[in-house]
């Protein structure tokens, strides 16, 4: 009447297994989140890369827009109050003579370092090229 007293435990109970398994789960996204959080910092920089390069490129527009070409290069003397500080990194290049109707600004990403981001004023939106390719038109 009472065999099943003598009985011994075999096995574990879903409740375990569960709590098991959520623990595992846990600890595994934890520890991913860590081993790629430099992948992710190259990530956000390259976010922050194209936002420059995007405010940078608003503001040669509105100097264009303003006195009728683009400026000749990125000193602070010429930029005034279009573009107030130029970032260290980015590249501008206009055409060689006046009138300077065309330019392009890019950067190397921080995630591939074989990609750069260009702004084109023949394109007038961010792309990505395998190089920092001279001409305005290319990528």
């Amino acid at each position: 009447m009472f065999s099943h007293i003598n009985r011994q435990k075999q096995g574990f109970t879903l409740i375990e297994l569960i709590v098991v398994v959520s623990l595992v789960g846990l600890l595994s996204g934890v520890a991913i989140t860590v081993i790629n959080a430099d992948s992710k910092k190259k990530l956000s920089e390259d976010s922050v890369k194209k936002t420059n390069l995007r405010t940078l490129a608003e503001g040669i527009e509105s100097y264009r827009t303003a006195e009728g070409q683009y400026p000749i290069d990125t000193t602070p003397a010429s930029m005034n109050p279009y573009v107030k500080t130029w970032p260290s990194g980015y590249n501008y290049v206009t055409n060689a003579v006046a009138p300077y109707t065309n330019f392009y600004i890019y950067i190397r990403s921080s995630v591939n370092a074989s990609i750069f981001f260009k702004y084109s004023s023949l394109w007038k939106e961010i792309r990505e090229c395998t190089s920092p390719t001279p001409g305005f038109g290319s990528c």
